[in-house]
């Protein structure tokens, strides 16, 4: 559900928007890096502040009780070809404050990752030291579209919650991530037009994670209707989640209001790391241990360079999965209000689950009857 209210005028123009999930930040193919509609929330609320070159956009999304990512954004529009958007965001496991609402204090500067430390965790000195911050994420990313002719669109996504520099310690993980690719409309016979594009994403394997999971950049629920499913997890941005690199490509024809279809590949490599990384149990003072920076506190020759070689792999971990996808889909409209879409996928993994030499397969059927009111 979502409601929008706003007023434009001759130049100028806001609106504000208030919803429950499904905030998307980027237009791509297999879902946004820096935020994607698949990241499930209780509530949100955006501000956009717009005219004819420009753009203030302003999120504070509730994921659940005590997180809350706020989020500030920029957007120029450049000779009409180039877009640019620039975010700043922080992830705070702690109640509602107001300063984070504020668009002229750069977050990064609050240094907020000192201020839930000691106090977060009863005083116990030993969550900085296996920590050295807590409750907090800071949030960095930014986008550019390129329309260099007609119907052609490039786009390239970056996000960042963790980069090390020189004066920091060398062991938190460098954690962003990179998605680029291109899409490109040609029209066609009746009316239509082919439609094909194709992407690639990339994410290091600690993107989205920090030191726990109350403020690492995911969301868990459980589901009251099956509670015998497990939890439902969703990432902030792409599904893959971190330590990823996917390839995927598509080709299609579409006649507006009429009927598509499409056939698509795509192309995934797994690492270790992803939502299992947080059933780790944490010790008798409530510190988990799956964090390089733990690791290197410990103060053992092996786990410091464990921690070193950890936070400098900009590579998938551990065993790696190699996923396959051959996707076919379309639609039918039948009318102005309904449509009726169907897709099938067939999916071959090697090293399934991580597990080295365990191959897996099988099919995956979806049929849909759309009724639009508008």
């Amino acid at each position: 559900a979502i409601g929008t209210a706003g007023m434009y005028f001759d130049n100028w123009g806001f609106d504000f928007k208030v919803g429950h999930t499904g905030l998307t930040i980027g237009n791509t193919a297999t879902g946004s890096i820096i935020y994607n509609n698949t990241f499930e929330t209780d509530s949100y609320v955006q501000l956009n502040v717009f005219n004819h070159y420009a753009k203030y956009n302003m999120n504070l999304v509730q994921i659940s009780v005590d997180k809350y990512l706020y989020l500030h954004e920029i957007s120029v529009r450049l000779f009409k070809k180039f877009n640019i958007q620039v975010l700043e965001g922080t992830l705070i496991a702690a109640p509602f404050e107001l300063r984070y609402l504020n668009p002229l204090m750069p977050m990064h500067s609050l240094a907020s990752w000192n201020d839930y430390g000691a106090q977060a965790n009863n005083g116990n000195n030993d969550y900085l030291k296996y920590y050295d911050e807590s409750h907090c994420c800071a949030y960095l990313a930014a986008v550019l579209n390129f329309v260099p002719i007609d119907n052609l669109r490039l786009y390239l996504l970056y996000a960042q919650n963790e980069l090390i520099v020189p004066n920091e310690p060398p062991y938190k993980p460098n954690s962003f991530g990179i998605q680029s690719g291109f899409e490109y409309a040609i029209p066609a016979f009746d009316n239509g037009f082919w439609q094909m594009n194709t992407e690639v994403v990339y994410t290091t394997p600690y993107l989205y994670i920090k030191q726990a999971p109350q403020w690492s950049m995911y969301r868990t629920r459980v589901d009251v209707q099956n509670k015998s499913m497990g939890p439902i997890k969703s990432w902030v941005g792409t599904p893959f989640g971190p330590d990823t690199f996917a390839v995927q490509a598509s080709f299609g024809y579409k006649k507006q209001n009429k009927w598509e279809a499409n056939l698509g590949y795509i192309f995934s490599i797994h690492g270790e790391n992803g939502f299992s990384i947080f059933d780790s149990e944490p010790d008798e003072n409530g510190i988990y241990h799956y964090y390089p920076f733990s690791w290197a506190a410990t103060g053992d020759p092996e786990q410091i360079q464990k921690a070193y070689d950890a936070s400098h792999n900009l590579w998938m971990s551990g065993v790696n999965e190699f996923k396959n996808q051959i996707i076919l889909n379309g639609k039918y409209f039948i009318n102005n209000h309904f449509y009726l879409s169907g897709q099938g996928i067939y999916t071959f993994v090697f090293n399934n689950k991580n597990v080295l030499g365990n191959f897996q397969q099988g099919v995956e059927l979806s049929f849909a009857l759309t009724y639009s009111l508008y």
